[in-house]
């Protein structure tokens, strides 16, 4: 947890606007575990959302379908 909380420190630094060429190479190391953590939570995230999305898209009906159990009074 405490390794977790210096990456996000980092993070914060980069941010605040330290510049990547001050961090030495352990610190860069720790940037790339860090964004690779944060691609994968945001890339099952995005899963997530996409079988959401996908279970809410209703049924492609023909035109005749979204009309069934209606009698037919001559009016379009």
């Amino acid at each position: 947890m405490a390794k977790e909380k210096e990456k996000e420190n980092l993070f914060l630094q980069n941010a605040e606007g330290k510049s990547f060429y001050e961090f030495d190479a352990r610190e860069i190391k720790d940037f790339i575990k860090l964004f690779d953590v944060k691609r994968n939570k945001l890339d099952k995230r995005n899963e997530q959302f996409n079988e959401k999305v996908d279970e809410n898209v209703p049924n492609k009906t023909s035109a005749n379908d979204s009309n069934a159990g209606e009698t037919n009074d001559g009016h379009p």
